[in-house]
């Protein structure tokens, strides 16, 4: 039997970086690839039974329905972030300067920036400089003698 055949099967797999931090993916198309890879070189005097198929369709089923809950899951998470920091504005904040100080300030905007990458990242507008939303250190209320 030639294994050589099963052996990057996915160019995108076998050409990625191997000093990247993410782990390659592997989604519907690749599973399907491997599974003709499979049949392609299986024993025809000793075939896969129909259970060892159905097992690995049940898997690979669960594995999509984690993958979907999991970015759901991850959606929801980035919404509930952006609402949480909603409720700064008209907040007097301290927030982390880069030259290691405290400023303190009422917050009047909340604004969701995306970097290079499409990460979005939520900012704070303290007396006219954006903030990270990591950077608060305190939330206070406003004082009268503010409002």
């Amino acid at each position: 039997m030639n294994v050589s055949n099963i052996l990057n099967t996915n160019p995108e797999l076998a050409t990625s970086n191997p000093t990247k931090s993410t782990p390659p993916t592997l989604d519907a198309s690749d599973y399907f690839e491997l599974l003709v890879t499979q049949l392609i070189n299986q024993d025809p005097l000793e075939p896969m039974k129909d259970t060892d198929f159905v097992a690995q369709m049940s898997s690979f089923t669960s594995l999509e329905q984690m993958k979907q809950l999991n970015e759901g899951f991850n959606a929801f998470t980035a919404d509930q972030r952006e609402i949480a920091a909603q409720t700064y504005l008209g907040k007097n904040v301290s927030v982390a300067h880069a030259s290691g100080f405290l400023i303190d300030g009422i917050v009047s905007a909340v604004t969701t920036v995306r970097d290079a990458e499409g990460t979005s990242n939520i900012e704070l507008t303290v007396d006219g400089k954006q903030y990270k939303l990591s950077d608060v250190r305190e939330v206070r209320l406003p004082t009268e003698e503010a409002s």
